[in-house]
């Protein structure tokens, strides 16, 4: 039995790997921003004990600081950093609102590494390995295209940052890489996108199971294959 905590998990693909960790009888913490607003997972929480549904704004470093407070006994042995957000779609830089610029980077790229520094300590316990999976996006490859530039630094930001911090986070039992999720069919992806959350997460939850020390600071897809930086 382990322990996966997930942020974002309201919706989308972290409720979706959500259901998936509890199906299968391991334990699952939730982070989410209103509790009150997530029907499913309070649906699942009423009828599990393996569920624990807590606030925090992962943008927030005072939520963040409470909800590691109310962790502090706990084991971690998975996060997915699944939070983030996509603003300003379609917008140049001529006519982009750089305040949402601002606001991307500070949930897509900050907020992922905020996370890790409350909740990395209750990971990696006695010499057993735990593992950091954070979501981003083949969109942050610097071999794909361009526009939608604010949404594509946020995610190459994360992707180098994680890259950079992997060799540092081994030394403590943390192995800790970022995976694109796919093009998936949610409120973000679109129902135009190429493939639903039940096939994400499952390819993202068999990606981590499988996931090694020489997963530690590489881009993997949801189907295990790596993305060119």
């Amino acid at each position: 039995m382990s322990c996966w905590m997930i942020t974002g998990a309201g919706r989308g693909i972290g409720l979706g790997i959500a259901k998936k960790i509890l199906g299968r009888g391991d334990d699952v913490i939730a982070l989410v921003r209103d509790p009150l607003k997530c029907d499913a997972l309070r649906a699942i929480e009423g009828a599990r004990t393996r569920l624990k549904l807590l606030a925090a704004d992962v943008a927030d470093a005072a939520s963040l600081s409470a909800a590691r407070a109310a962790l502090s006994q706990e084991r971690i042995d998975v996060l997915v950093n699944n939070a983030g957000i996509y603003r300003d779609r379609g917008r140049g830089i001529l006519t982009a609102d750089l305040d949402a610029f601002a606001e991307t980077m500070m949930v897509n790229t900050v907020a992922p590494l905020r996370v890790l520094q409350n909740f990395a300590p209750l990971m990696g316990k006695g010499g057993q390995v735990s593992k950091v999976a954070t979501i981003s996006s083949a969109m942050g490859s610097f071999q794909r295209g361009d526009g939608q530039f604010s949404y594509r630094a946020s995610k190459a930001g994360i992707n180098k940052a994680i890259q950079s911090v992997a060799a540092e986070l081994l030394q403590e039992n943390i192995i800790a890489f970022v995976m694109h999720p796919g093009w998936v069919r949610t409120d973000m992806g679109g129902a135009g996108a190429d493939i639903s959350v039940e096939q994400s997460a499952t390819g993202i939850i068999r990606t981590i199971d499988s996931a090694g020390c020489e997963a530690a600071g590489t881009f993997l897809n949801y189907d295990g294959t790596t993305i060119p930086w």
